[in-house]
């Protein structure tokens, strides 16, 4: 077995044993997010100065080069750019950098730094082998959509079954699975996300035309967000295509509500997409099923749907997409986590979550969780989204401001909070300067 490989070896990378190459490294897989750049830097020997550096990439199970450097004149530096990448040669300091730029899920695959002769019909060789993995990332509210295309060799792959599989500790688990009539999607028998039936909520679509794979996620809950992949089918594991990142956000809103007295919360949904869906409101218990209370019948007439069981009533404005839930002679034990859903053929799917506070002996005054808008809007805590998986990119944050602060004042903020720990250089710090008007003296903010 040993010799075999070694055997195989010059076939895919041509001169790879070569002199100051015997120590090449595995290929380090790279993830980046989709937009963002890639920056690699690949040292090389003194004895190689001379030969053209380039940026290779595996194409049927050899090295394409992408872009070179023109033979080396009399400057140190070398540079060639072509659209998103750049090719950088410092021959004083033996440094090859590779710049790429709007990362795209298509360009995930295997590169390399390359080395060349300059010599006609030179092969170029493998100095640094890197696998790199552009995943896209999506953040969504609850009830959202997210559809996703990923793109294969149409005419190698077109008759290769394609999943859509969830990353968790034992793999890749599909989801969905195309039928061998290509254009028809299914969902696989006995499959969940997120806890409840799949056939509603997800689509898979192949293009064989088009080498095209579509996936559709409806209806999003906070427990959709996960790694995806978009993959072929292969007999022992699937073939990543593209990867997707997803976040799924869900809109809290606390009450803090007074005994004796009613609470009415109002919830706001698409009427265009939800008007015909039964509406509902549940109580929710760690790890179990949110208990259904009430739920507005879709039959009924009108644009009002109302209906009332003992202390609770929903009502559902369908023309407007707003749902009201009233609750009269609030007890203690009333205090907990409740859900404005849609309600289909007896799934909960989660539209707002209340978490209710009832503290007890606070008798008297009226309760509120305020205009239907707020739930609309980020929770009451500041939202910081940042990139996973190792990416560089900047981060960003929502500022919430507890008092008003004056117009004069100025307000900064370091965009890159890893560089904390060291001294900054003059380069490296990037503020903002937010100013601020004066709101009239009636302004609420």
């Amino acid at each position: 077995m040993g010799l075999s490989i070694l055997l195989l070896l010059p076939l895919c990378f041509p001169g790879l044993m070569l002199a100051g190459l015997q120590g090449q490294a595995p290929a380090a897989e790279e993830s980046r997010r989709e937009g963002s750049s890639l920056l690699l830097r690949c040292p090389y020997a003194a004895q190689q100065r001379q030969q053209l550096k380039g940026w290779g990439r595996l194409t049927g199970g050899q090295w394409k080069v992408l872009l070179e450097t023109n033979p080396p004149q009399n400057s140190s530096t070398n540079q060639i750019t072509m659209g998103r990448v750049s090719v950088r040669d410092n021959s004083t300091s033996r440094l090859l950098t590779i710049l790429v730029t709007n990362l795209q899920a298509e360009d995930s695959g295997s590169y390399c730094c390359s080395l060349r002769s300059p010599l006609p019909g030179s092969r170029p060789l493998p100095l640094k082998i890197i696998s790199l993995n552009v995943f896209k990332e999506v953040h969504r509210w609850e009830l959202d959509t997210v559809s996703v295309q990923c793109k294969y060799r149409a005419e190698e792959d077109k008759a290769t079954p394609k999943v859509w599989c969830r990353r968790g500790p034992s793999g890749c688990q599909p989801w969905l699975k195309t039928e061998p009539s290509w254009a028809e999607s299914s969902a696989l028998g006995g499959s969940a996300l997120g806890g409840s039936a799949l056939g509603g909520r997800a689509l898979i679509q192949d293009d064989p035309q088009a080498g095209v794979v579509t996936v559709t996620m409806r209806r999003l809950q906070a427990q959709d967000a996960g790694t995806y992949w978009c993959a072929l089918h292969g007999a022992w594991q699937p073939a990543r295509l593209m990867e997707l990142r997803l976040y799924v956000s869900k809109r809290t809103k606390h009450c803090r509500a007074k005994e004796s007295e009613q609470l009415s919360v109002q919830c706001l949904y698409n009427p265009s997409e939800y008007s015909p869906v039964s509406k509902a409101w549940c109580r929710a218990a760690a790890g179990e099923p949110c208990s259904l209370l009430l739920s507005t019948e879709v039959e009924a007439p009108g644009l009002l749907r109302r209906s009332q069981r003992g202390r609770v009533a929903i009502q559902d404005d369908s023309l407007q997409g707003i749902v009201t839930v009233s609750m009269s002679s609030l007890q203690a034990q009333d205090s907990g986590v409740y859900w404005c859903a849609l309600r289909e053929q007896d799934v909960l799917l989660r539209m707002a979550e209340v978490v209710l506070s009832v503290p007890g002996g606070n008798r008297g005054g009226e309760s509120s969780c305020g205009k239907p808008e707020d739930l609309a809007q980020v929770g009451s805590t500041e939202r910081v989204e940042r990139a996973r998986g190792g990416s560089k990119d900047l981060k960003y944050a929502t500022l919430r401001f507890g008092a008003q602060p004056s117009p004069q004042d100025a307000l900064y903020c370091n965009l890159e909070p890893s560089q904390a720990h060291r001294g900054p250089r003059a380069e490296d710090v990037q503020y903002a300067s937010i100013g601020l008007q004066q709101l009239p003296a009636s302004g609420k903010g």
